[in-house]
This record gives C-alpha cells, sequence and structure tokens, in this order.
C-alpha cells in the first residue's frame, strides 16, 4: 500500500467530509496512523469545478466512484447521469 511506503501522496474525494457515517468506516480500515496521511477533499460529480479543485496538482487520477442503489430506481437518469458526467 502506498500511504505504508509513502510512494504517493493519496487525495480521496467525498461529498461531505464532516458525514462520519461515510467517513469512519474508512478510517477504521485504514486505522489511525494510515488515515492520518489520506488527505480528503469535498468534491461532487457533477460538479466540474469540484472536481477540478480536487485533482489540482495531481499527477495521476483514479476514478471509482459512481452511484448505486440496491433497487431499481424509478428514473435509471438518477445512476446515469452522474455515473457518465461525473467521468
Amino acid at each position: 500500500m502506498y500511504l505504508e511506503d509513502g510512494s504517493y501522496r493519496i487525495r480521496g474525494t467525498v461529498r461531505d467530509c464532516n458525514n462520519a457515517t461515510k467517513i469512519d468506516p474508512l478510517k477504521k480500515t485504514l486505522g489511525d496512523e494510515l488515515f492520518a496521511q489520506l488527505e480528503l477533499v469535498n468534491a461532487d460529480l457533477l460538479n466540474e469545478e469540484s472536481i477540478s479543485a480536487a485533482i489540482a496538482g495531481s499527477t495521476y487520477v483514479v476514478h471509482t466512484a459512481s452511484p448505486f442503489v440496491l433497487a431499481n430506481p424509478e428514473d435509471p437518469q438518477t445512476l446515469i447521469k452522474p455515473a457518465v458526467e461525473g467521468t
């Protein structure tokens, strides 16, 4: 893991850095020491400016985010639009 050997600085995006429900599982998985090395920034897949700001200065970008639900959404565009436009 690159956080462990210091090869890269890792920045991750989340909709809300203050949302403990979303952040705590990541913190638990990494542990306090590695989590402290991870930089999290707010970003919204449908807001181009927030994504541009989040990746500013980066050498590499790995995009893995896509919305999902466990049931069929009433409007499939609620999943398709953020997946396509966010990429």
